[in-house]
């Protein structure tokens, strides 16, 4: 595939897009729209990626790096489910959905000293956000 690189950066940043507004959003057809996208483009992550694995390992250590591979999955899904349900049982759904690609470093009075703003932050390429991390710093 030409411009793979391009494409996965693309889904990854429509997936975090999409896991935003579906995160605020109040209206069921939107988020039923957010989560259909969610799904499109996760496929569109997964096949880059599957495929990369396949034709960029050598034949003899594929068997080995796919389960690698597919044990670092399994292990970054559970990860995830408990991270998201830690911050939802403390903060609630919305925030625990919204904030999954946001980082933030507080000083001692409690104010943002530095802030990164991931979208797509589970995914093997992260689009940090600058702008939005520097509007953050300082609040």
């Amino acid at each position: 595939m030409k411009q793979a690189g391009k494409t996965l950066l693309w889904a990854v940043t429509g997936f975090g897009v999409a896991t935003i507004v579906f995160g605020f959003s109040k209206n069921f057809a939107l988020s039923l729209l957010m989560l259909a996208t969610l799904g499109g483009l996760d496929n569109i992550s997964v096949v880059i990626r599957s495929t990369l694995l396949l034709t960029q390992t050598p034949n003899e250590m594929r068997g080995r790096v796919a389960s690698v591979n597919g044990i670092f999955i399994s292990v970054s899904n559970e990860m995830g489910s408990f991270e998201s349900g830690f911050v939802a049982a403390l903060f609630g759904p919305i925030f625990a959905v919204v904030s999954g690609g946001i980082s933030l470093a507080l000083d001692a009075k409690g104010a943002v000293k530095d802030a990164r703003v991931a979208l797509g932050a589970v995914a093997p390429a992260v689009l940090l956000v600058a702008a939005a991390a520097k509007a953050i710093i300082g609040t």
